[in-house]
């Protein structure tokens, strides 16, 4: 009987941290153009950064902010790998605009600058690789591993008619994501965190 209990708690507990780590995908796909909504310059650094992810790490590594199920399962890191991917896949998206002006540079919000194209350029891509490699780094099993490349898959299928660089992102991705994986197995990346 215990073995069927801790088999259905597996389930439901999986279950639950795989819901929260799609709808924080999806939150943090949609986050960056927050920056409409927070009445912010578009592509502000704000939303278009790790900025987020970074203030919820550093709040859980400092017991301020924990997200739990059934009090005593820690379920932040499935909130900030959903985050993390999500912001980063959306990034992916903004390094291919129509052209590199105006709204497409990273801005700085109340000093009303923006970056350079190449500055841009070079800021998205480390955002990106670094908001992959933490959600690397967090995939705690091969479950969490499929969750976020179906979830990747999806995003990318569905968006493969209304975003013209649908092969760069795609290759872009599968190339930086196998990276992060290798170096994680090969526990170099386990140096660096």
């Amino acid at each position: 009987m215990k073995g069927k209990r801790k088999g259905e708690m597996d389930f439901f507990y999986h279950t639950i941290t795989t819901l929260i780590l799609i709808f924080f995908y999806y939150v943090g796909f949609k986050f960056p153009d927050y920056d409409f909504k927070f009445k912010l310059s578009h592509r502000n650094i704000l939303t278009h950064s790790p900025l987020l992810v970074i203030i919820l790490f550093v709040l859980h590594q400092s017991k301020i902010l924990t997200l739990t199920y059934k009090t005593k399962y820690d379920i932040t890191d499935f909130v900030t790998v959903g985050l993390s991917l999500g912001i980063a896949i959306h990034l992916l998206y903004d390094l291919f605009p129509k052209s590199f002006k105006g709204t497409a540079l990273l801005q700085f919000p109340i000093v009303e600058k923006s970056l350079s194209k190449d500055e841009t350029i070079a800021s998205i891509i480390i955002f990106i690789i670094f908001l992959t490699g933490f959600s690397v780094y967090k995939i705690k099993d091969y479950l969490d591993l499929a969750t976020n490349l179906i979830l990747i898959i999806i995003t990318f299928i569905l968006k493969r008619k209304s975003e013209k660089k649908f092969f760069r992102v795609a290759f872009l991705f599968v190339a930086i994501f196998s990276l992060l994986i290798y170096l994680k197995q090969n526990t170099i990346f386990n140096k660096f965190f």
